[in-house]
């Protein structure tokens, strides 16, 4: 690595009868040091026309996800879920670490911090449910967040009582985000088209009973794998993908969880920190747009048999 405020020592020159001649090569040195900047400027314009032609050429929608990527920190939407293992939360003091040198998230503890747009919520999983799911809903809404619930499908437990489980202990409407389905990786081993009759048989009681078209979470390797068939292509995605570069699956994803490992003010311990793809207008607009009008969850008569994660 070079060091800084370090230079060679110049020659002294003398005087010679041949001065001539270190002219001449000073010359030649000038000549070469003017061709350079020049090559460098022609390949940078030739690179910015390449780069424009490639983006010019890319589908309208792509190219609106990208440049909703450069906008800049003010125009990001930003995140969090949380379940059992995020306790004593200072909702008063949420914020998102932010380097601003690097424009970016960071997990460091910095003197400036992003607030969070909207709370995810873990609600049930199979049969069992998050016993913190209705305090943390509480609190969250009682300080101005947009709330959502989600379920974590089991591939061995009946569907229909997770589906019942879920809105029981949910509680959905549509002041709130839609029902949200987190996909894990318990379908490895099992054959894919069955998996897919269960995931959509879930989504499915959910959306008649609530009226809210639901939300599918899973990670880019699920999203390209296992629910790549027609049949999901009218939902939208939050895509997992701890990575710096957006999900690459498909770009029909609305939100990217791109770490589980963040550091949010107010909260002890590592939380998921996920991003919206587009403004705050635009957030409120496609929630909205998922309720059925009007959307009204129905109160299901059933007895369930649930545990305390």
């Amino acid at each position: 690595m070079a060091t800084k405020g370090t230079t060679k020592p110049k020659k002294q020159t003398t005087g010679t009868t041949k001065a001539q001649k270190p002219k001449a090569t000073s010359r030649k040195k000038s000549k070469k040091k003017s061709k350079t900047p020049m090559l460098a400027v022609l390949i940078g314009v030739l690179s910015v026309l390449l780069i424009s032609g490639a983006y010019i050429g890319l589908n309208p929608d792509v190219r609106n996800s990208i440049s909703r990527w450069i906008k800049g920190k003010d125009a990001r939407i930003y995140g969090i879920d949380l379940s059992r293992y995020q306790t004593d939360i200072k909702w008063n003091e949420i914020g998102i670490y932010y380097d601003t040198k690097r424009d970016t998230i960071t997990f460091e503890k910095t003197h400036e911090c992003l607030p969070a747009s909207f709370v995810f919520l873990k609600a049930t999983q199979g049969r069992a449910f998050d016993k913190t799911y209705s305090e943390k809903k509480q609190c969250a809404i009682a300080h101005g967040y947009k709330t959502g619930a989600y379920h974590v499908l089991i591939n061995d437990t009946n569907i229909v009582n997770q589906a019942h489980n879920f809105m029981e202990v949910a509680q959905l409407d549509s002041s709130g985000f839609p029902p949200i389905l987190d996909i894990e990786s318990d379908y490895v081993g099992k054959p894919y088209s069955e998996y897919r009759l269960k995931v959509l048989q879930w989504l499915q009681l959910v959306e008649d009973a609530t009226g809210g078209k639901p939300l599918i979470y899973c990670s880019d390797k699920t999203r390209e794998k296992v629910l790549n068939t027609p049949e999901f292509d009218t939902y939208h995605f939050w895509i997992a993908r701890y990575d710096t570069t957006p999900p690459r699956s498909k770009d029909d994803w609305l939100f990217w969880q791109f770490t589980e490992k963040g550091k949010v003010r107010g909260i002890k311990g590592k939380v998921d920190i996920s991003i919206w793809k587009g403004t705050a207008e635009d957030l409120e607009n496609w929630r909205r747009s998922c309720w059925k009008d009007p959307a009204y969850r129905e109160k299901i008569e059933h007895e369930l048999d649930m545990v305390e994660l």
